[in-house]
């Protein structure tokens, strides 16, 4: 139990909270997939120059729509194109590779190809497996920390210089890393199932998705007033500070399900947390 203000709270109220905003987070799990399903995803390829973005473009499409070459720094504008993927439409995006250039035409490339990113639902990183990890990929790397991310380890019918596991540490946090060959078709379907399962698509399979933008706003304001409460109790806050988050956080609930917090829960709760109460 942890000891709040001179109030005890007991150790499986502090799980149970825990455990809510667990379920809260599937919840907007669930809720990333339903907001792909009313507006589409958004999908740019990146990756430093030369590591078959567009090869891999078209082999997606399954038609060739951007253009392919054996040198570097071919792609200049952001050639886009809709596919359907899990009932979700895609529109994947071919992108300039990124890279600092004195061409001023291709500079304008990287530079849609980093606005790209920044309003992407989930980035594809192209990755060339026959070549070693390089500053560039390091770079990239650091501009993707934080977003929904699946690697693409293409040209594996090649002798292959780097693994998965050092692409996937260079993010630093758990995500796909599928070996694939653009030239081959070679794992384009795995590459399929893993972009489908990162936009959300098995969350939908046990549970309706959430689809109502206020719903989500409101599970996002309350998933963070259970969070600051968990995280007051176990700093030892006074157990009024975390009857007010949970009350908050009830409150929120309260406007997905359509059920208001009636004060006879709210008082009870006080009678447990607070002093004087």
């Amino acid at each position: 139990a942890e000891d709040v203000g001179g109030i005890e709270v007991p150790a499986h109220v502090v799980e149970a909270v825990g455990t809510v905003d667990r379920e809260l987070g599937e919840l907007l799990g669930s809720a990333a997939y339903g907001r792909a399903l009313r507006e589409g995803a958004r999908v740019p390829l990146v990756g430093r120059p030369n590591v078959g973005k567009s090869s891999l473009f078209n082999a997606l499409l399954g038609e060739s729509r951007a253009i392919v070459t054996p040198l570097p720094g071919t792609t200049r504008d952001r050639v886009s194109e809709a596919i359907e993927l899990a009932g979700i439409r895609v529109t994947l995006s071919d992108t300039a590779g990124l890279r600092s250039s004195a061409d001023p035409v291709e500079a304008i490339g990287v530079g849609l190809a980093e606005r790209a990113i920044e309003t992407s639902t989930v980035v594809m990183w192209v990755v060339d497996a026959s070549e070693g990890l390089d500053g560039l990929d390091i770079g990239i790397a650091s501009r993707l920390a934080g977003r929904r991310v699946v690697t693409a380890l293409n040209k594996c019918d090649r002798v292959p210089r780097i693994t998965a596991a050092e692409v996937a540490t260079l993010l630093g946090e758990p995500h796909p890393v599928i070996s694939v060959s653009a030239a081959r078709g070679d794992g384009l379907a795995e590459l399929r199932a893993a972009l489908a399962e990162r936009l959300g698509a098995g969350a939908s399979e046990a549970d309706a998705p959430v689809t109502n933008p206020r719903h989500e706003e409101a599970l996002e304001r309350a998933r963070a007033a259970l969070g600051r409460a968990s995280a007051v109790a176990r700093e030892g806050a006074p157990g009024e500070i975390v009857a007010l988050e949970l009350r908050e956080g009830l409150a929120a609930i309260g406007e997905v399900t359509g059920r208001a917090v009636g004060e006879d829960l709210l008082e009870r709760i006080f009678s447990r947390f607070c002093v004087g109460k």
